[in-house]
């Protein structure tokens, strides 16, 4: 990823906070004829020092036999993001671009059938259960339909190897500007502006006095 040194994170917590909170990704290897995505709900976990990415895809998707080679896989997390109008800045010599928060994720997959599959399950349930008033577990099922249902599914568990992270989020404006953009996209009609807005703040620590 095209990354130039103002718009790096590095932040290690900051980037697993974008994990954890973007958590459905798009998982990228290179096919037979070519690049091949599945776009999957993801756990992120570690285990001493190591790190990994789970989660599943339908065993009828056959991009899971791509991984089952030991190839280099691609894990992308998309955070906040909007269109920025020139019509946002205070001064006139702008053109249109597009603030974006992104996270990479490089590493070797193995493929996880049996109770490490239903490990998985549990755990990309529990995350996701979590905040509710009446959290739903997987205990909940019989024991048999959990076992049928995951017949029809196969996990992966992806060792991370190197992490890329990018904030492009105005850090190269002066603060006057910032503030002008994060007034503009707070008031953007189309989905992402407040989410972006609230992050520019967060990102460049500023704050409308």
């Amino acid at each position: 990823m095209y990354i130039p040194a103002h718009y790096k994170l590095e932040d290690a917590q900051e980037i697993e906070a974008i994990i954890n909170r973007y958590d459905f990704a798009t998982v990228v290897t290179n096919g037979m004829y070519g690049p091949v995505a599945t776009h999957v709900p993801v756990v992120y976990m570690q285990e001493g020092e190591a790190k990994f990415v789970e989660g599943h895809f339908a065993l009828a998707n056959d991009h899971w036999k791509v991984l089952g080679e030991g190839q280099k896989v691609l894990v992308i997390f998309q955070g906040p993001h909007a269109y920025v109008s020139p019509r946002y800045y205070t001064s006139e010599q702008n053109v249109p671009t597009w603030n974006y928060v992104a996270v990479h994720v490089y590493g070797k997959a193995e493929l996880v059938y049996g109770e490490g599959l239903i490990q998985i399950l549990n755990r990309l349930t529990e995350k996701n259960e979590q905040n509710r008033t009446d959290p739903w577990s997987l205990k909940q099922m019989d024991q048999g339909d959990i076992e049928k249902m995951s017949r029809a599914i196969v996990g992966f568990r992806i060792a991370v190897e190197r992490v890329e992270a990018k904030a492009k989020m105005s850090q190269n404006k002066p603060t006057s500007e910032i503030l002008s953009l994060v007034e503009g996209l707070r008031n953007n009609p189309e989905s992402g502006g407040k989410s972006t807005a609230a992050y520019m703040e967060k990102l460049n620590k500023v704050e409308k006095a």
